[in-house]
């Protein structure tokens, strides 16, 4: 792959988790809400001068002895809650993070504000929110969601207008995907339905032929072909009703 430059992981690999275990409608929450603003900050153009090289998946940079407190001040709580929803509330999106302490500081900050989320646990495993937190903290990770944005900031604003920007962006053509699949298969239900009553309409008229045409064979009077017809007609129309029911 001789033009691959970059290997990138999506910061959303660390909200999908938390979304499963907080429920399907987590976007309402507030961890995922504030934890989904920390990871669109991954997608602004980030300064290689402030964030290092692109990494490339050699042996990462060591957590410096700043980086390490804050990562024990998430693993211990210690954080007011208070101090860390402000916090939160000054993170903006769109500005790109200027160095890996900045995107320790607000993963800190999201264990920190909401202490009751921490603690629950995936269905069927045993490791925590706050477990899965804390190892987005480690060197190789950190580098691996910075590289998002240092693949950014190398590329001119035309091949910005273009590139993929990711899940993180891309949620909202994924609903609108998703409404479309919905209508099409509603619409296609309706069609199979409407092509089932045809189905039946014309195994009434097959019926009611080969009724007439055994009729005529055999020679029956007026009375007795309708008396037949009816009795034919009310066989399927008793089928029909009971697909309907189904």
């Amino acid at each position: 792959m001789p033009n691959l430059k970059c290997i990138s992981l999506d910061g959303l690999h660390l909200v999908f988790p938390v979304e499963i275990v907080v429920g399907r409608k987590g976007f309402s929450r507030p961890l995922v809400a504030n934890l989904r603003r920390v990871i669109r900050k991954l997608t602004a153009p980030g300064d290689e001068a402030l964030l290092g090289s692109i990494w490339t998946c050699n042996r990462p940079r060591p957590l410096s002895r700043d980086e390490q407190d804050l990562v024990e001040v998430g693993r211990a709580g210690s954080m007011p809650q208070r101090e860390a929803r402000a916090i939160l509330r000054t993170v903006d999106p769109k500005q790109a993070y200027q160095s890996r302490r900045e995107l320790i500081f607000y993963l800190v900050a999201c264990i920190c504000a909401f202490p009751d989320e921490m603690v629950k646990t995936q269905k069927g495993k045993c490791t925590t929110v706050k477990n899965s937190m804390l190892y987005a903290c480690t060197p190789s990770r950190l580098e691996f969601y910075l590289n998002e944005s240092r693949m950014r900031g190398q590329l001119s604003a035309s091949d910005l207008e273009v590139v993929a920007p990711g899940t993180v962006c891309n949620e909202a053509h994924h609903g609108i995907l998703g409404s479309r699949y919905r209508h099409t298969t509603k619409v296609s239900a309706q069609l199979q339905w409407q092509q089932f009553r045809s189905y039946l309409a014309a195994r009434h008229l097959c019926a009611m032929h080969s009724v007439v045409v055994s009729c005529k064979r055999r020679r029956f009077t007026d009375d007795e072909r309708l008396r037949l017809l009816l009795k034919t007609l009310k066989v399927f129309h008793n089928a029909g009703d009971d697909w309907l029911a189904m």
